[in-house]
C-alpha cells in the first residue's frame, strides 16, 4: 500500500511538472522560446474511436487550422504539424477557441515537409477517392479567413489572398479588379497590406484595366493577362506566387506587349509604410508599431522568379500612382502615403503563344 502510495505521488509530480495551465487550457509538454529554429507538433488527442478521431480533427479544419492525423497502434494521434516555435502560444490560443481543453507539446523530429517549390492546388487535398472523414495533411492552402470573406489562406496562415472584381469599389486602386493580400501577425490578427484591401490593380498594354477572377483581354489584338495565385513551400518558408500567364489568342503575332500592377500599400494600420530596396525587390515595414508583419515582394531575384522590367516605390498621390506602373524608381520610400509599382514589358508571342511571369510574396520576422 505504502509502495502504491508513492508511484501515485511520483505520477502526479510528473504531470505537475509536464503541464501547465494556460488559461482554459491545459498545455502539457514545453513552451518553446521565440527564437527557437525547431518545428513543433501539437496534438490535440489520441482516440481509439475514429468518429471522435474524426470529430477532433474537423474542428480543427473549421477552425482553419490545417490539422493532421497519424494511427499509432490503436490511437489515432490528432495534431497541427510544422508549428514554428514563435507562433506556438498564438496556436495554442486558436486551440483553445476551438473547443480543445488540452494541448500536448513536441519538437517535430521527422518532419515530412512539402518537396521544395510544391504548389499546393485543390485537387491535392480534396481528393474524389477519399472516402473517410478524415484526410491526410497534403493540403492544398485553400482555407477561408474568418471575418474576410473570399479570401484564402495557406496553411501556415501567414498569408492570404482574394480577387478583387470590376464593380467592387473598395479602396483607392482596386476598384476595377485585382489581387489583394493580407497578413497575419503573432496575436493571430489578419492585417491588411494595402489601403482599405484595394489590391494590386493590373494594366495590359496600357488600356483595358477591368478584371474578374484574375483575367483581362486587350480587345485590339486578344492578348490575355491571367493572374493565377499559388501557396509554395520553398525551404521552410511559405509564400504566395502570382504566375502571370499572357497569351495571344489572336491569329497575328503580338510584338512588345506590356502588362504591370500598382497598389496603394499600407502595413498594421501605417499608410505611409516605409518601403526599403533590397536585391530581392522591396520589403515594406512598420518595425516601430508592428515588428511582426513585414511583407516582403519578391520580385527581381530569387527561386522561381522571374525579374521585373520595372519597379517603382513612391507617393500614392490620390491615384497618380497608376501612372507609375510602367516606370522605373529603384529607391527607398519613407515618410510617404507608399505606393509600389511593377512591370513586364516588350513581350514579344506568336498566334497562340504564352508566356509566364512569376513575382512572390512572404512575411518575414
Amino acid at each position: 500500500m505504502k509502495r502504491s502510495f508513492i508511484f501515485i505521488l511520483m505520477f502526479l509530480l510528473s504531470v505537475l511538472c509536464f503541464a501547465q495551465q494556460n488559461v482554459g487550457i491545459i498545455v502539457a509538454g514545453r513552451i518553446p522560446d521565440a527564437a527557437d529554429s525547431n518545428l513543433y507538433q501539437m496534438q490535440v488527442g489520441a482516440f481509439r474511436n475514429f468518429e471522435n478521431a474524426s470529430t477532433a480533427f474537423e474542428k480543427l479544419m473549421a477552425a482553419s487550422l490545417n490539422p493532421s492525423y497519424e494511427e499509432h497502434m490503436d490511437l489515432i494521434r490528432v495534431m497541427i504539424k510544422g508549428v514554428r516555435a514563435r507562433d506556438v502560444p498564438a496556436y495554442i490560443e486558436r486551440i483553445r477557441r476551438a473547443g480543445f481543453s488540452e494541448v500536448f507539446i513536441k519538437i517535430e523530429t521527422a518532419a515530412s515537409p512539402p518537396v521544395r517549390r510544391a504548389v499546393r492546388t485543390e485537387e491535392d487535398f480534396f481528393s474524389p477517392e477519399s472516402d473517410t472523414k478524415i484526410q491526410p495533411n497534403v493540403g492544398t492552402g485553400n482555407f477561408p479567413v474568418e471575418n474576410f470573406p473570399g479570401y484564402r489562406t495557406e496553411p501556415g496562415f501567414r498569408l492570404a489572398y482574394r480577387f478583387m472584381n470590376k464593380g467592387e469599389n473598395i479602396g483607392a486602386s482596386g476598384k476595377n479588379g485585382g489581387v489583394d493580400i493580407i497578413g497575419m501577425d503573432l496575436d493571430s490578427e489578419w492585417l491588411w497590406t494595402t489601403y482599405y484591401q484595394g489590391g494590386w490593380f493590373y494594366d495590359l498594354n496600357g488600356i483595358n484595366r477591368e478584371m474578374i477572377d484574375g483575367y483581362q483581354k486587350d480587345p485590339r489584338n486578344g492578348v490575355e493577362l491571367t493572374v493565377k495565385p499559388e501557396f509554395v513551400y520553398d525551404e521552410g518558408v511559405y509564400y504566395l506566387q502570382l504566375r502571370h500567364i499572357v497569351r495571344n489568342s489572336g491569329n497575328a503575332p503580338a510584338r512588345g506587349q506590356k502588362f504591370g500592377a500598382s497598389a496603394d500599400v499600407m502595413i498594421h494600420k501605417n499608410d505611409e509604410a516605409v518601403l526599403l530596396r533590397t536585391p530581392y525587390g522591396v520589403y515594406m515595414t512598420d518595425s516601430e508599431t508592428d515588428p511582426s508583419l513585414e511583407l516582403m515582394f519578391i520580385c527581381e531575384s530569387g527561386d522561381g522568379i522571374d525579374p521585373v522590367d520595372t519597379l517603382w516605390t513612391g507617393k500614392f498621390g490620390s491615384g497618380s500612382h497608376l501612372e507609375h506602373i510602367y516606370k522605373d524608381s529603384r529607391s527607398d520610400s519613407r515618410n510617404i502615403d507608399s505606393a509600389i509599382g511593377f512591370s513586364y514589358q516588350d513581350i514579344d508571342l506568336a498566334p497562340g503563344q504564352k508566356k509566364e511571369f512569376v513575382v512572390r510574396f512572404t512575411l518575414s520576422p
